[in-house]
């Protein structure tokens, strides 16, 4: 495996993923079986909503588009694999999903409040943490 920065957007989802119950970057190897079609099974129960997937496309961080790169029944995340984008192969694959049962404490994650504008700042510091995570990555090789 090899280091795949997470961007901005990735860790904003994560983390108001979290905030209101939901399951924040479960992460599964791509591709899980050697042959199409492509299924992942998710670790929680019954899905009501997929925020985001991201994994590594090319070698970058990229988030793959619901219905078209892949589509959720159940706990069964089935990848496109006639005219959806697909993970690189080796690479680890991150979802954050609400599960059916989740009960959130926690629903102000709307532009402008302040549980989002505290999460927007932590992201965007951990953001450039893991910027500088792969500077140092990249300069262990010659």
């Amino acid at each position: 495996m090899t280091f795949r920065r997470r961007t901005y957007p990735e860790l904003l989802d994560n983390i108001l993923t979290t905030l209101v119950q939901g399951v924040s970057a479960e992460t599964h190897p791509f591709p899980p079986t050697d042959a199409p079609p492509f299924v992942t099974i998710l670790e929680h129960e019954t899905v009501a909503k997929v925020i985001s997937v991201y994994g590594s496309r090319n070698g970058q961080s990229n988030r793959f588009r619901p219905e078209i790169d892949f589509v959720v029944e159940g706990k069964t995340l089935t990848w496109q694999h006639e005219g959806g984008q697909l993970p690189d192969v080796g690479t680890l694959v991150s979802v954050n999903y609400y599960p059916a049962s989740a009960q959130a404490n926690l629903t102000d994650i709307y532009p402008g409040s302040v549980l989002r504008t505290l999460s927007e700042t932590v992201a965007l510091e951990i953001g450039r943490l893991y910027a500088q995570l792969e500077l140092v990555y990249q300069s262990g090789f010659i």
